[in-house]
């Protein structure tokens, strides 16, 4: 097995990767919005076309011998294997040793209440209490997918409980993450609101082609000191390396390439009952993977188990573009990020993998999960 090389990217300036609605010359673009962090096949993209033109490629198709080392086509990247891109921040005490602690969607089942500090200089910070956990239903509910056991708040008149809610716009670091995967409720100072971490921008521009003259507004993201994307590659040769710069997203803005000394700690259970999603995945039979009461080889085939309920969030519509062919490719819905299953008995991790490749495009960094035990109580 050859070795992973981790890179830390960062932008030269923003970064513009435009969301699921269409961007064809001709056609509205008047309020153009980012998604962030990316979707894995933007980053994979950029950087095999990166690779290739280190390579000596300009244009047009790859020979033989580029494709036996990059991959051919939008989703054969063999023998290349991907971690999905994830948001980093600059360690300070927390790893010491380390030089960046990743950052992740924090599980659909941690849910807790929302307040607004008062930051450093004095602005609004919104802040995320973990308080409690979604448990599955002790008795099933009739629905119309018939008798299921259903994920739910705990119920107490306790003023918080009342407003309880999931994390959705906030990121955990990877500390954090190993305090769920161990059971336990992680601080309210390991889960960072977005707001913190980058910056929404509205920009307008002028398209003055000959015969189409429009005007579109692209909302950059712009990232604050300290954060940056971080993605594993596994299969590179020993000859070729990712150059300094490199455009990435849409515009061909700029991204600064640096090749990480060490591997980012990541946080890992070799067991548990219940399945937690990290980056979006989708399955060749239902996007969503499994439904409550349902079969869990139907997320990994060495699952044995049944899933006994369910949380995932609405479906994230992901498409693409296909520069070779010139072609935009067809939305799918993918299971989000976060997304948790609990199974009526504990599975196991293979040995020397610190996490799991559920559905469809794993090389590509999407399905990546991981194994978290019972909530303590």
């Amino acid at each position: 097995m050859s070795e992973t090389r981790w890179y830390k990217i960062t932008p030269g300036d923003s970064w513009f990767f435009c969301d699921s609605r269409s961007a064809n010359a001709g056609e509205d673009q008047s309020d153009l919005q980012s998604i962030f962090p990316p979707y894995p096949q933007t980053v994979v993209g950029a950087i095999r076309a990166a690779l290739a033109r280190s390579l000596g490629w300009e244009r047009g198709n790859w020979d033989e011998a580029m494709k036996a080392k990059l991959g051919d086509g939008f989703d054969d990247v063999s023998p290349l294997r991907f971690t999905s891109p994830m948001l980093a921040i600059k360690c300070e005490k927390s790893f010491p040793q380390r030089e960046l602690q990743l950052l992740f969607q924090p599980p659909m089942h941690l849910i807790g209440t929302r307040h607004i500090e008062s930051g450093d200089s004095g602005s609004p910070l919104p802040t995320f209490d973990p308080l409690d956990w979604l448990r599955p239903s002790s008795d099933p509910f009739m629905t119309d997918m018939g008798s299921i056991h259903l994920p739910l708040f705990p119920v107490s008149g306790d003023a918080d409980n009342r407003r309880l809610r999931t994390a959705d716009d906030f990121f955990i670091t990877t500390s954090g993450m190993q305090s769920v995967l161990d059971g336990n409720k992680p601080d309210k100072t390991e889960l960072i609101h977005q707001s913190r971490l980058f910056a929404m921008e509205n920009r307008i521009g002028i398209n003055r082609e000959a015969d189409a003259r429009s005007i579109y507004s692209p909302g950059h993201v712009r990232l604050f000191d300290g954060v940056s994307l971080v993605i594993g590659v596994d299969g590179l040769s020993d000859d070729i390396e990712l150059p300094l710069t490199f455009p990435l997203g849409g515009e061909s803005r700029q991204a600064v390439c640096e090749r990480l000394r060490q591997a980012p700690v990541r946080p890992q259970s070799r067991s548990g009952t219940c399945v937690v999603l990290t980056t979006a995945a989708r399955w060749l039979n239902r996007w969503y993977g499994v439904h409550s009461g349902g079969s869990a080889t139907g997320l990994h085939p060495s699952f044995g188990s049944k899933v006994t309920t369910c949380a995932v969030g609405r479906p994230t519509r992901i498409g693409g573009f296909d520069s070779r062919t010139g072609r935009s490719q067809t939305l799918q819905a993918y299971a989000p990020a976060g997304s948790v299953w609990w199974l009526d008995e504990s599975v196991s991790l293979p040995e020397d993998t610190w996490c799991l490749s559920l559905g469809e495009r794993t090389s590509l960094g999407y399905g990546t999960a991981l194994l978290a035990r019972e909530p303590v109580k």
